[in-house]
Formats: C-alpha cells, sequence, structure tokens
C-alpha cells in the first residue's frame, strides 16, 4: 500500500438524494488518464448494459465483457465504439499478459467464493500493464439492503441472496483481496444506482 494513501476505514458517506449513479466514474477520469499516455487499452469487466463504457470509450480502445449477452446487447447500443466480448469472468481470462492500461470492475467480482475471487484479482493483475491502473467496486458489509447479514451463509460474509450467491466486504476483506497491489485508495461509499440506497467499496489500484 502507497505511503500516505491509507484507505478509509469508514462511516460510507452519504450520496445525494436523488442523485444517479451513472455519471459516477467522472471524478476519476484524472486517475484513469494516469495509466498511460495517449489512448488507453480498457477492459470493462462485467460491463453491464454500458453504463460506465459510455465513459470509458471517449478515454481509449474500450473491451466490453460480461457474461449476459443481453447485457452486452444494450452495451453495444450504449457504447457502439466498444468492443462487446461475453465470457465467464469466474475462468481465467483469455487475454495475453499485460493487454489493458486500465481496468474497471464495477459491481461484478462479488457472486464468487473467495477462492475464485483471489484467482479473479490474480487474473486482473496479470492482464494489467507495469504502470497500468484499476478501479473495482465492491459489495460493502453495510449493504443491508441487498443482502449483508443474510440468513443463508455459504462462507463468512458470502450468502445466497434470492438466486444469486453474493460477497460482501469489510475493509480487512479488500485489503486481503488485494495484498499485491497498491492500494492507492478504499472508500465505502452510499449510492443511488437501484430502488434503494446500495453500500459500497470503491477501491483504486495501481499495478504492482
Amino acid at each position: 500500500m502507497e505511503s500516505g494513501n491509507k484507505p478509509s476505514p469508514g462511516n460510507a458517506a452519504p450520496g445525494t438524494p436523488g442523485h444517479s449513479d451513472e455519471d459516477w466514474l467522472l471524478q476519476h477520469v484524472h486517475f484513469i488518464k494516469g495509466s498511460a499516455p495517449g489512448e488507453l487499452r480498457i477492459l470493462d469487466l462485467g460491463c453491464g448494459p454500458g453504463r460506465d463504457a459510455l465513459h470509458l470509450v471517449k478515454l481509449g480502445h474500450v473491451t466490453a465483457a460480461d457474461a449476459n449477452q443481453q447485457r452486452l446487447a444494450e452495451c453495444a447500443l450504449r457504447a457502439p465504439a466498444a468492443q462487446v466480448l461475453r465470457l465467464d469472468i469466474s475462468r481465467p481470462l483469455p487475454f495475453k499478459s499485460a493487454s489493458f492500461d486500465f481496468i474497471l470492475a464495477s459491481l461484478s467480482l462479488h457472486y464468487f467464493s473467495w477462492n475464485n475471487t483471489v484467482n479473479i484479482a490474480a487474473e486482473l493483475r496479470r492482464c494489467l500493464s507495469s504502470a497500468g491502473r484499476s478501479i473495482v467496486r465492491l459489495n460493502s458489509t453495510n449493504d443491508t439492503n441487498y443482502g449483508a447479514n443474510s440468513r443463508d451463509e455459504i462462507e463468512p460474509n458470502y450468502y445466497r441472496v434470492g438466486s444469486a450467491n453474493k460477497r460482501f466486504f469489510d475493509l480487512a476483506a479488500v485489503q486481503q483481496l488485494f495484498q499485491d497491489w497498491h492500494i492507492h485508495s478504499a472508500s465505502e461509499k452510499q449510492i443511488n444506482r437501484y430502488e434503494k440506497t446500495k453500500v459500497v467499496w470503491e477501491v483504486l489500484l495501481h499495478a504492482p
């Protein structure tokens, strides 16, 4: 972890009432541009309907990947400049090492067992250039509106929530997951993307 940039242990700062989460990434454009000079090679892992790809295509060549074909179709309409790719995040990524300058994984890495999650983080690190950067958003253990502290626990802080398995992170788990990275910052935030307020960790990372 970089000295002077310790993660916030934090209480989640309230989101602005009624404020959309659509443009959250814009506050980090300067950090993203620091990944490499010029046009960036970008991976949007778990791109969903393209909310973030819409902004990322302005910064470089974007590969937008997701397991859901319908979401990829929506992403292609929203961000036609992006190259869409269907893949299973839980398996080794089909990219050469150091293929990307910047990798975004927003709300896409918390569906897996701990061992699988660690492997996914290692794959992100492998695919990132030596000076590359990444931003990851993860469910917080304070995200009680969306399943934190549910009854059906599979592993510590990993629950069966409805028809899906969901993992929730505290600061210690964030630091453990990214112990081989340089953590620029880790902040717990409230976002207003869904019907109810959601609490997430927003983690900015440098390649080790």
